[in-house]
């Protein structure tokens, strides 16, 4: 390990900064409810660590392209942009502090690379001692967890994508190995990431490991044979965990060819339609960055109350496209065809660097059918992948003093970016508490405990349910209603599609006895979920408490309810108004009648 931070017999402070980063991608929860923030946190915090040193060093100087330049300016005003024009501002400046954090690590883990030998062999080392972290903590997790593994990112396809690119690096290093010893210990390895991804049951995870070695096949002819035992132990291992008995691999549904019945292939198909839908609102600039997981809920199926929150497109491209529109997508494709471009000018002098082109295909894939651009744990190996890349082509040496003035502005949000992404992470430590809380009906926290909480940054739980909702539960139960109702009324404002908000304001209306509004979220309700009987009956009595039958007959709920239960309520209360048209009655009882025939009416 001491050999692998150093560069001439001397510690390097660009190697170390360049291995904390990957390994921050690796981080555990530290009791949030997710890992996802603390490794931002991380990222940004090691990288604003390492620019400061670069600003403070005398002998650095140099420059970004012009190309590099006009990128990062034209980005962040978009992105700027982007964000004034999102209706929920802090979410999306979480999501623009990731994008910063990207950044961030790619231009000055670039500055790094410049000043490390051999640094493609540099990073495939590293690489592989995040594999041994990965492969490990999921074989002992498969062995000794009784409950489903899903590896070290807590996400069955996210530890599978991580692994795949290392792999990558790792066969380039069984390649260029001289040693007998070391040749052995990576062909193992390998072995050990073949049956990981196998075990984690992903099926981009394991079509991508065909690709891989049918890639290396055909490019590297003279070390074919190693390449078929490798494909031999894949389809073995394949072969073998899909024939098993044993209970863990039932619990995954193991089951590569079953595409008509995929559940995730449908909810994947669900999502692009929802895309393509929000897209077509707002085809030039979209609905704001960070906009897809609040403006998608609004497209929830209606038959009950539950539903699949879609956290994430599942594809990339597609989301950045709801979020931010063509103008958005378009500088996304500007900056990887950028990198892509590097890459092949990189490849041209050098053949034995198309390990770079298999990662950007594997990339292209992922990004189609997942959401990398969100998770640090497969992004920022990518982005590490970039940045030694554009180390061949950036920062020119310049005899000026000066330093690249990106730098500057990197610095100037890097301690904002940082403080952010922490508070981000002490929020999922509460969420834990606040959603258990909430589903077993429960309160471990009086409201003393709660006023320290900060509700608006993030303002939206890790369920896309805002805060402030799960918040009012504690001051309602205390009898608080006004502060809960208050507490409420911002959580409109933070998620306007969210459900838990709307039945919460509806409990309030109705104890503080605002029947008038009481009746607007109830038909709000109803109309979201017609086949619901508790919010028909809700709806049906503040119709008669407050005698507005022109609620029933301005667009009749029974059109779009298939419940007899609702049809009966409907006309129960259509009877006890006397200024109803007869003929109107006679339509609509006939439209119920011929749904329900055994119905009878009052």
């Amino acid at each position: 390990m001491f050999r692998l931070i150093t560069e001439n017999n001397k510690l390097s402070f660009e190697k170390i900064f360049i291995l904390l980063i990957l390994l921050a991608t690796l981080l555990p929860r530290f009791d949030a409810i997710d890992n996802n923030a603390i490794r931002w946190f991380s990222l940004t915090a090691i990288s604003s660590i390492y620019l400061l040193k670069l600003l403070l060093d005398r002998s650095f100087r140099g420059s970004f392209s012009v190309i590099t330049n006009i990128i990062f300016i034209f980005s962040s005003s978009y992105l700027i942009f982007s964000l004034l024009n999102t209706a929920n501002f802090n979410e999306g400046l979480i999501f623009i502090n990731k994008l910063f954090s990207i950044v961030t690590v790619l231009l000055s883990a670039l500055i790094a690379f410049k000043k490390i030998k051999k640094p493609i062999v540099f990073l495939a080392e590293i690489f592989t001692i995040s594999l041994f972290i990965e492969c490990s903590y999921l074989i002992v997790e498969f062995l000794f967890s009784d409950s489903s593994f899903t590896g070290i990112s807590s996400n069955r396809n996210i530890s599978s994508s991580s692994i795949i690119i290392k792999v990558i690096f790792l066969i380039f290093l069984i390649n260029s190995s001289s040693s007998i010893f070391n040749k052995i210990f990576l062909k193992t390895l390998e072995i050990i990431a073949i049956v990981s991804i196998v075990l984690l049951q992903s099926r981009l995870g394991l079509f991508s490991l065909f690709l891989i070695y049918i890639l290396f096949l055909f490019i590297y002819k003279e070390k074919r044979k190693h390449y078929l035992i490798s494909l031999l132990i894949v389809c073995l291992s394949s072969i073998s965990l899909s024939s098993s008995d044993g209970s863990k691999v039932i619990d995954k549904n193991y089951n590569i060819l079953n595409l008509e019945s995929d559940e995730s292939l449908n909810q994947r198909l669900n999502f692009y339609s929802i895309a393509i839908e929000l897209f077509d609102q707002k085809p030039i600039f979209g609905h704001g960055i960070g906009s897809w997981k609040y403006e998608s809920l609004a497209y929830r199926k209606s038959e009950d109350n539950t539903f699949l929150i879609p956290y994430y497109t599942h594809n990339d491209f597609l989301q950045v496209l709801v979020e931010t529109g063509i103008i958005g997508l378009g500088i996304y494709f500007v900056i990887l065809f950028y990198l892509f471009y590097n890459m092949f000018k990189l490849f041209k002098r050098d053949k034995n660097m198309s390990m770079f082109i298999i990662l950007f295909i594997l990339f292209f894939l992922n990004s189609m059918i997942n959401f990398p651009l969100h998770r640090s744990q497969e992004y920022i190996p990518f982005i590490l992948c970039c940045s030694l890349i554009m180390s061949n082509v950036e920062v020119k040496e310049s005899s000026s003093r000066s330093k690249p003035f990106i730098l500057y502005i990197l610095v100037l949000l890097v301690i904002p970016s940082s403080i952010l992404a922490y508070k981000e992470h002490k929020s999922l430590i509460i969420q834990d508490l606040l959603l258990l809380d909430y589903s077993n009906n429960t309160f471990t926290l009086n409201t003393k405990n709660i006023d320290q909480i900060d509700y608006k940054y993030p303002n939206l739980a890790a369920n896309t349910v805002p805060i402030s909702s799960y918040l009012s539960r504690y001051y309602f139960q205390e009898k608080k209603y006004t502060k809960s109702l208050e507490l409420l009324k911002y959580s409109e404002k933070a998620n306007r599609n969210d459900l838990i908000t709307k039945e919460l304001l509806l409990r309030n209306y109705l104890f503080l006895d605002y029947k008038e509004s009481a009746l607007n979220s109830a038909q709000e309700l109803i109309y979201l979920y017609p086949n619901n009987q508790t919010y028909g009956q809700l709806y049906f009595s503040l119709i008669s408490d407050l005698r507005q039958w022109n609620k029933l007959l301005d667009n009749p709920i029974i059109y779009l309810s298939d419940d007899i239960l609702i049809h009966k309520m409907f006309f129960e209360t259509l009877e006890k108004s006397d200024n109803i048209e007869s003929d109107l009655i006679i339509r609509l009882k006939k439209y119920s009648s011929e749904k329900f025939p055994n119905l009878k009416f009052p």
